[in-house]
């Protein structure tokens, strides 16, 4: 090898440490001022605290200046970085990917001018919601739990026109914030949050249903396996986290790649324990949900209904009018 070369390596190989190392700590302190962010700060920390001991081992070890030894250096430190950077990646950004908490002060601003609609707000802000109270006193209620992108203002002023379209009447509506959306503080720690919603209208109602769409399928299932409900109505739901993952990169099947899933929400686990049986509502024609992935969490329940909407997309389904019929009937009948 020519001495050019040689020359290149012995400064992109310290280069290479010093940059990674100082990135990641550099990002690690921006990210650790934020406490929405603060595993991801974490979990960058740790990259590059592993990748600065891996590169010092290696440098102890192949001691000897040669060429072989700096080409094995050079390569080994690029790998190891390589590896250790995309599981931290995949690990610590991959809830970032799924959960996109928001607020939406129209949807607030016009829920609050709404006499039905009351603001919910407990523990210091931590729940935070919105009920809509259309069902007199003792009426049933539903517990909503919504998609990614939404937020609980935005579902229950959606709610409220389905309500008024003539789907739900008759019922009490009641939509909680993931922590990070709305007015809830903290980070998307769902199943905590879904529990939490349930016991607080517990304190007054008997009768619960729960309802969930897309990403919210997974805390309204968990829900029904740990808390007395009514009945269970999913739309476009998962089998379990791993799926939701697959199907952005199908690469998380095997043990390893599986325990960088962080959001593992293991529907088909939980279904074991659901008592009622569920309406399940999936599309051949959903490509961020697949179909497939639907079909294996309604064959997990003791018994549920599978309903197939093709021809509907993820978006489309919670506002096609045949799906909000199918969940609108079922719920009255389960009640009745």
């Amino acid at each position: 090898m020519n001495t050019n070369a040689q020359e290149k390596r012995r400064v992109l190989l310290p280069a290479l440490g010093a940059a990674t190392v100082i990135a990641a700590f550099l990002a690690a302190g921006l990210l650790l001022l934020d406490p929405a962010y603060r595993d991801i700060g974490a979990g960058l920390l740790s990259a590059a605290l592993a990748s600065f001991v891996f590169a010092l081992l290696v440098l102890l070890i192949f001691r000897k200046r040669s060429v072989l030894s700096g080409i094995v250096k050079f390569w080994l430190i690029l790998l190891f970085n390589l590896i250790v950077f995309t599981a931290a990646g995949i690990r610590w950004f991959g809830p970032v990917a799924i959960f996109h908490p928001n607020a939406d002060a129209a949807s607030e601003a016009a829920l609050a001018s709404m006499p039905q609609v009351e603001r919910i707000e407990e523990d210091g802000g931590r729940l935070s919601g919105w009920r809509y109270h259309g069902g007199g006193e003792g009426a049933p209620v539903i517990l909503f739990f919504y998609a990614n992108g939404e937020t609980g203002a935005a579902k229950m002023r959606t709610l409220c026109d389905n309500v008024r379209a003539g789907y739900f009447a008759g019922f009490d509506l009641a939509v909680f914030d993931y922590p990070g959306y709305g007015g809830a503080p903290g980070r998307p720690t769902v199943k905590e949050t879904a529990l939490a919603a349930y016991d607080y209208l517990r304190r007054t109602d008997d009768v619960i249903g729960v309802c969930g769409y897309s990403i919210g399928t997974g805390p309204a299932n968990y829900v029904a396996a740990n808390r007395e409900t009514a009945a269970l109505a999913l739309i476009a739901p998962y089998a379990d986290g791993y799926d939701l993952y697959n199907n952005f990169l199908p690469v998380f099947r095997s043990p390893l790649l599986r325990g960088l899933v962080t959001f593992k929400m293991e529907s088909c686990v939980f279904a074991k324990s659901v008592k009622v049986t569920p309406l399940v509502i999936a599309s051949a024609d959903d490509r961020t949900v697949p179909l497939a992935s639907s079909e294996v969490l309604a064959s997990c329940y003791q018994n549920a209904t599978l309903q197939r909407l093709d021809g509907r997309s993820h978006a489309g389904l919670p506002a096609d009018p045949v799906c909000l019929g199918m969940v609108s009937d079922y719920f009255r009948e389960a009640f009745s």
